[in-house]
């Protein structure tokens, strides 16, 4: 009998950029031999590492060089003790057949470069806080207006006594984007009232929504929580 041949572990170091929406992903071995940049979820058709990445909650942009995976979110400062994990599963995933993983790209997509430093990587991103189109015109949805609604007479007024405001700035179905505002930007608090204050109250009101997305810059605020 023939013992069935294991494909090595893929190993994965998750490096936190200095750019809180960032993070890079160091691999074991190389998959591309330049820098890719993947601004979208429709540009990723084709590749299934792409699009697994994409289907993950909040991801906007992902740039592949050499051995260095980097993703970005639209939040301006993800927990990435939660979504690193589902990063680095997602991409063993993927990985498994590596043929299949990223070649599948138009070559067009793949610059030649030699060695790009970690800065000049960063510098290809799109700024942080650009929000998806769908995003912006599903504002006119009944349930974003359900939304708003619930932010005006349910949580607002308690965030108010903290000089604070909660703004729906984006919606797709499933997906809320939000934007802290007076008090609450920049607060060391931000987090805590997020998940445990807003996000509670949105889901228990309106459950058919999955995910809340925090867009707001908190290095503008007097204290960013990040920092």
């Amino acid at each position: 009998m023939t013992e069935a041949t294991q494909t090595p572990t893929i190993q994965i170091t998750a490096q936190p950029s200095r750019t809180p929406y960032l993070c890079r992903f160091h691999l074991d071995r190389s998959l591309v031999d330049g820098t890719l940049n993947c601004k979208s979820k429709p540009e990723a058709q084709g590749a299934p590492l792409m699009e697994a990445l994409f289907n993950l909650p909040d991801i906007r942009e992902i740039l592949i060089s050499q051995n260095t995976i980097t993703v970005a979110t639209y939040a301006a400062a993800p927990n990435w003790r939660e979504l690193a994990p589902q990063v680095g599963f997602t991409i063993r995933h993927c990985l498994q057949d590596p043929e299949k993983a990223v070649t599948a790209l138009p070559l067009a997509w793949i610059e030649k470069k030699q060695n790009p430093s970690a800065a000049a990587l960063e510098d290809q991103f799109t700024p942080a806080h650009s929000l998806p189109a769908e995003a912006i015109s599903g504002l006119q949805l009944t349930e974003a207006k359900e939304i708003q609604q619930i932010l005006i007479d349910k949580i607002n007024p308690a965030v108010a006594s903290h000089g604070g405001r909660i703004t729906l700035v984006g919606y797709h179905p499933g997906t809320a984007y939000i934007k802290m505002e007076g008090g609450c930007q920049g607060c060391g608090q931000a987090s805590v009232t997020l998940r445990q204050g807003v996000e509670t109250t949105l889901k228990e009101l309106f459950p058919v929504l999955k995910t809340i997305i925090d867009v707001t810059d908190h290095a503008e605020g007097a204290s960013p929580y990040y920092a």
